[in-house]
């Protein structure tokens, strides 16, 4: 794993995609180390003074492969606290941040199996984004299920809707609550749903989401004796 650095950059771009989550992309003003697709970074809104400690900081995991690192590196917010809140406040083009990266073991390395479920609950999807925009899912049967709000929080909508024309081994299901479009699952993501869907001994679920959502859903396939290494979940505690 390389050993994280602390890098200027610079937003690019920022797009709203809801009055509580947008789309941040920034561009690094040095070179940025190699992360493993899944991993995460630290953000900070205050200048750093390398003769000082680092400052106050949020996590967010990092939604592009590492390949465009050096061009781009993107995140998903969404407004949780007051730091969240002061991002979505003070974010403007051209504003300079600081970014301290790679971090985190919610990579796949050695743990696809025959079966790959991927469940992304919300802004749980950024991971997973990495993961499949990198070559290490290449030729890796995946089905992704997410869940969000409503239809404008289909992050990368065009992307995932591609990969499906262009991926014969890369199933997705779309739950949206309240949603009146039958091409997508109407409601909240249902664990029991995806694990009968996937009843198989080899299959492994990487879990993205809210703290609630993958405490519930890891329970549950415990209960159901899922093997506990068949689990893997993207916590930052």
């Amino acid at each position: 794993m390389a050993t994280s650095k602390k890098i200027k950059a610079v937003i690019c771009k920022c797009k709203i995609i809801d009055d509580r989550v947008l789309l941040l992309r920034m561009k690094p003003q040095k070179r940025v180390p190699n992360f493993n697709p899944g991993q995460f970074l630290h953000l900070t809104l205050d200048k750093y003074d390398p003769c000082e400690q680092w400052p106050e900081s949020r996590v967010f995991s990092i939604a592009i492969s590492p390949e465009t690192r050096m061009e781009k590196i993107e995140i998903i917010i969404s407004k949780q606290g007051k730091y969240t809140n002061r991002i979505f406040e003070e974010i403007q083009l051209g504003r300079e941040i600081w970014l301290k990266l790679p971090y985190g073991d919610f990579t796949l390395n050695d743990r696809l199996g025959e079966n790959n479920i991927f469940i992304a609950g919300g802004t749980g999807i950024s991971p997973f984004l990495s993961i499949l925009k990198s070559n290490v899912s290449k030729d890796q049967k995946i089905r992704l299920y997410y869940g969000i709000k409503n239809s404008r929080y289909f992050v990368d909508k065009n992307f995932l809707l591609d990969k499906i024309n262009s991926d014969f081994n890369f199933k997705l299901e779309v739950f949206i609550e309240n949603s009146d479009d039958n091409q997508y699952l109407d409601g909240a993501l249902n664990i029991e749903y995806i694990y009968n869907q996937n009843r198989t001994p080899k299959s492994n679920y990487f879990i993205s989401g809210p703290k609630e959502m993958i405490d519930t859903f890891s329970n549950y396939l415990l209960h159901q004796r899922i093997d506990e290494e068949r689990i893997i979940v993207d916590s930052w505690d």
